[in-house]
């Protein structure tokens, strides 16, 4: 029989970090490895001067 985790667990584990616990390998749905593009765009419009958090929503 094939594990197969729900989708409450794939969420759990991939909020705390811990994909592969459950079989997934890929990173969270909310990491996107770059700013978000609202953020990029008022970057480079020149709306910010130094560094940015982008917190995200995770």
């Amino acid at each position: 029989m094939t594990y197969s985790p729900t989708d409450e667990q794939r969420w759990d584990s991939a909020y705390r970090d811990q994909a592969s616990e459950v079989g997934e390998d890929d990173a969270p749905p909310w990491s996107i490895g770059e700013p978000q593009p609202e953020i990029t765009a008022l970057i480079e419009a020149g709306k910010f001067r130094g560094e940015v958090l982008d917190a995200g929503c995770g």
